[in-house]
C-alpha cells in the first residue's frame, strides 16, 4: 500500500493506492455485503447461545465468500464476483434446505430461503455480465477479421 499527496488540487489530502483503489460499490455489492454481515452476526449469535463452533466456522466461511465476491464486483470483475457469490449462496441454500428438513427450525428456513433468493439474483447477474462480455469479445473478433 503506497500513499501519495494530492498536490495538484492543493487540498493536502492523502490518497491510498493499492488493491482497494478504484472500488465502485453498487447495489449488487451492498446486497452481498449485507447478507455476509448477517451471516457473521448469525454465527456469533449461534456460538454465544449454544457454543456451536461449527456454526461459527461455517457462517464465517460463507460470509467470507460473499465479501470476497462483493469486492470482486466492486473492482469491476463482475463475472467472477457474481459467480463466486452465486456459488457461495447456492451451497449455503442447499445445506440449509437439508437442515430445514431435519430441524424444522424457522430460523434455518429463513436463512435458506434468503440464500436461494441471493443465489437467483447473483446467477442472473452472472449470466447477464457473461453475455455482455461475450458480446464485446465477438465485436472485437469481428473488427479484427474485418481489418484483415
Amino acid at each position: 500500500l503506497s500513499m501519495s499527496s494530492d498536490s495538484d488540487s492543493g487540498s493536502g489530502t492523502v490518497r491510498a493506492h493499492g488493491p482497494f483503489d478504484n472500488l465502485n460499490f453498487t447495489g449488487a455489492t451492498h446486497v452481498n455485503l449485507a447478507y455476509g454481515a448477517l451471516l457473521y452476526l448469525g454465527g456469533a449469535y449461534a456460538y454465544q447461545r449454544a457454543k456451536s463452533r461449527a456454526s461459527v466456522m461455517a457462517s464465517s466461511a460463507f460470509a467470507t465468500g460473499l465479501v470476497v465476491g462483493s469486492l470482486l464486483i466492486a473492482q469491476q470483475n463482475h463475472v467472477t464476483g457474481h459467480g463466486l457469490c452465486a456459488g457461495t449462496a447456492g451451497t449455503l441454500a442447499s445445506l440449509m434446505t437439508v437442515r430445514t428438513v431435519t430441524t424444522k427450525s424457522p430460523i434455518v428456513l429463513t436463512v435458506g430461503a434468503t440464500a436461494w433468493a441471493l443465489t437467483a439474483y447473483n446467477y442472473n447477474k452472472y449470466v447477464s455480465w457473461a453475455d455482455y462480455r461475450m458480446g464485446a469479445e465477438d465485436e472485437r473478433e469481428k473488427a479484427y477479421v474485418t481489418k484483415q
